[in-house]
């Protein structure tokens, strides 16, 4: 993450003032109150360029022995696409000028422009044609990248190697620039000087080298680059701990030079500038005098990245030490050279550390993927008399990684920083452990989390304004989120730290929410960090990388309530409901029905979404098919539809507004990674679902079965009872009518006796 400070235009120190455009981290050397207002930076870029450097330095730029030589006549020309209206318009341009068009090429492109002419219909994205906005990127210096479905005739560039110099022109024979050029990679052409007649040689990128450290010397250090080079005391005076190259931003695309005191870390991002290698190693050399050279080159001709460190091969030009060691904050941290995939330390992060430095209140932290301890470290330490935040010993810190080395280095950097409470902790599984925690009772009030590596890319690209892009998928991470959400304590903060996109930033953070208030707890953003290392797009910057999200509970201070806080929430919620409750009543006669009725209504019914009430959110979803009816936004509010039913639990509707959002923008990131999420909830319910019938059938079966029991049991006692009184009840009969008889008998002798007749008369 790289930290974007703006300065105050009426500031008279020297600022990182942009070069091409005002977007990019580029810079001149001149003061900007130096520069005349409303100068063309990029006309001047020369003049600029020579002024950064003196005299002194200048001679040793220009002292240096030329290996190659790359003029304008003997550098092929490379021919981008055609536009639409370039092949109304070719009637003006002699076909005999453009080099490397094919005929036939030529033939099926007028072909094809004729059938989309004479349908009238708009065919969208043709890969026969340049697109309009990349035509745009490139031509207002927006863009330095040429992709391969961009050329034509790229067949024609396979005989060519790595590294080799092309003058590129759009179709029309307008310039654009001197390119690198690699025609196995995905971005064929990587521009590095807008004028196009310059020669290049060893001095061209000697220069650039140059004034690259120099802008690190000149802003970073206050110290001067000539001075450095030629006096001993400055450079024992002054430790080095910076980026001092970061590739097309110091206009060498694909070189990454880090300096880490006596060692030097460079990086070759491209198959292109990595064979002028011998140029900057050497010049690297003498410029600092390092006791290790680490290099780290590309071993993947197609240059594709994300595969684990595999597509680097290391090289250790320059001493024997495989250990590095690195300073912030009186902190050191140590890392093996082999230990890294991509970057050796998180440099850039270090204002985020000193603001987690300052919320650091003894309770228990959690730091998940945290490299080599640089967050967890820096947030658990002092600056006052180099103690532990920690006063209480029963506080706990916890590294949490996935990695062998990287925990065995945390460990030895928080024994060498003092942080003896800090424990490293290395599992293969986080999900286990995070939910073994959970069933310990343990909670933390701080987890920091660094959710780069959980983030995964589709193999599927998409064409966008600056070329192809991969769409990003949050498969798992809202498992992750789950967890951390169980761990966390009432008050309890979240550091996040993502690169992404901003669209695709938001659909994380729509997630992170999401998993939250499932978990019914609420969620408020107390600080977000952002950056851009590349073209903002509209108004905002592309890339946002570090939010620090904050549980609020019942006792929340109130210095850290935002604008995303509930307090605010429930303000803006009244006055859009006011505003909603106005229009519909037709009191303000002066707004327009047709604009803002369904513009507040829109607004309303979002906020409405964020309430937990599930009426709230059941006429939330009522406003927003009325707005869809009269097909006001449809995109965003069948995305905001979806939204609402999923947290009314309705998947099978929420299923259907995405399919029809989909049906409409195929390559909607925010509609896919929501779908997805859709799948995992309709999976773990149905699991859930699926546990609870099984129960239920168990239950009702033992209950069938002891009721069967029971009503046997009673059927064998009644048969065995009747028996006996069926057998008992015959002898006694027998008995009565034995006993009957005898006295019957008894009675005649009595009456046939004359003296007991007589008795019995008497």
């Amino acid at each position: 993450m790289v930290i974007f400070e703006k300065w105050h235009r009426n500031s008279k120190k020297c600022i990182f003032s942009p070069l091409w455009t005002k977007d990019k981290l580029k810079f001149c050397s001149k003061k900007r109150e130096d520069l005349p207002k409303g100068s063309n930076r990029t006309s001047d870029d020369e003049k600029t360029s020579l002024n950064f450097l003196t005299m002194q330095e200048m001679k040793l730029v220009c002292g240096r022995k030329t290996t190659f030589s790359s003029t304008f006549d003997k550098r092929i020309n490379v021919f981008l696409k055609p536009l639409e209206i370039d092949i109304i318009h070719d009637r003006d341009i002699n076909r005999s000028e453009l080099v490397g068009i094919d005929e036939n090429t030529r033939e099926k492109t007028q072909q094809k422009s004729s059938n989309c002419s004479e349908t009238g219909k708009n065919v969208g994205y043709n890969p026969k044609y340049l697109q309009v906005q990349r035509y745009r990127a490139l031509k207002e210096e927006k863009h330095c990248y040429v992709y391969d479905f961009e050329v034509l005739d790229i067949s024609n560039l396979g005989k060519y190697e790595p590294g080799s110099f092309v003058n590129v022109h759009f179709y029309n024979k307008e310039r654009l620039g001197i390119g690198m050029l690699n025609r196995k990679s995905n971005i064929v052409i990587r521009i590095i000087e807008k004028d196009i007649e310059k020669v290049i040689d060893d001095q061209f990128f000697v220069k650039r080298l140059y004034e690259s450290v120099k802008r690190r010397f000149m802003y970073i250090y206050n110290i001067s680059l000539y001075d450095y080079i030629h006096s001993l005391n400055i450079r024992n005076e002054i430790m080095l701990f910076c980026q001092m190259v970061n590739s097309f931003n110091d206009y060498l695309p694909g070189l990454v030079v880090h300096i880490f005191h006596k060692s030097l870390f460079i990086r070759y991002d491209n198959i292109s500038i990595q064979k002028y290698n011998y140029i900057f190693e050497k010049e690297l050399d003498k410029i600092f005098s390092p006791k290790n050279i680490y290099c780290k080159k590309i071993s993947s001709k197609k240059e594709k990245r994300a595969q684990g460190g595999k597509e680097y091969t290391l090289e250790q030009t320059k001493g024997n030490d495989l250990e590095l060691y690195y300073s912030e904050n009186d902190l050191t941290f140590y890392n093996n050279i082999t230990n890294i995939s991509y970057n050796v330390f998180h440099l850039q992060n270090k204002q985020d550390r000193l603001f987690l430095q300052n919320l650091c209140d003894s309770s228990n932290v959690l730091n998940i993927n945290g490299n080599v301890g640089e967050y967890i470290i820096s947030t658990c330490f002092s600056q006052n008399g180099g103690t532990s935040n920690f006063g209480n010993t029963e506080r706990v810190a916890i590294l949490l990684s996935d990695c062998v080395k990287n925990a065995s280095y945390a460990e030895k950097n928080a024994s060498l920083n003092g942080c003896h409470h800090v424990m490293s902790l290395h599992r293969e599984d986080l999900l286990e452990e995070l939910s073994n925690m959970h069933l310990n009772s343990l909670r933390f009030g701080l987890i920091i989390f660094n959710v780069k590596s959980s983030i995964t890319y589709r193999r599927s690209a998409y064409t966008s304004e600056y070329g192809k892009r991969h769409t990003v998928t949050f498969k798992g991470v809202h498992k992750y989120l789950s967890c951390i959400s169980d761990i966390l304590q009432s008050n309890g903060l979240l550091f996040v730290t993502v690169e992404l996109a901003a669209v695709d930033y938001d659909k994380f953070l729509n997630i992170v929410r999401c998993v939250f208030e499932r978990k019914k707890k609420n969620l408020s953003i107390v600080y977000e960090n952002s950056c851009s290392i590349e073209n903002k797009i509209g108004k905002g910057f592309s890339k946002r990388k570090e939010i620090k999200l904050a549980q609020k509970g019942p006792h929340s201070p109130k210095k850290e309530e935002k604008m995303d806080s509930p307090e605010f929430l429930k303000i803006e919620l009244q006055r859009l409901k006011s505003d909603y409750e106005t229009v519909s009543k037709g009191t303000a006669p002066e707004l327009s029905v047709d604009h803002v009725m369904p513009k507040t209504q829109f607004d309303y019914a979002c906020l409405l979404i964020c309430s937990s009430d599930l009426k709230n959110i059941k006429f939330a979803s009522s406003l927003l098919h009325e707005l869809l009816l009269i097909n006001y936004n449809r995109i965003d509010c069948l995305y905001q539809l979806a939204i609402a039913h999923i947290k009314l639990r309705d998947y099978k509707k929420a299923k259907n507004y995405l399919n029809a959002l989909l049906k409409i923008d195929a390559r909607n990131s925010n509609a896919l990674a929501l779908k997805s999420l859709l799948f995992d909830l309709i999976s773990s319910d149905g699991l859930i679902g699926a546990l609870l019938v099984a129960l239920t059938a168990c239950g009702i079966y033992l209950s069938f079965k002891s009721f069967n029991d029971h009503c046997k049991s009673l059927e064998t006692e009644r048969r065995t009872s009747s028996l006996y009184k069926i057998t008992y009840g015959s002898s006694i009969s027998s008995n009565t009518s034995l006993h009957c008889r005898c006295a019957k008998a008894s009675v005649g002798c009595i009456s046939t006796c004359p003296i007991k007749r007589k008795q019995k008369s008497v």
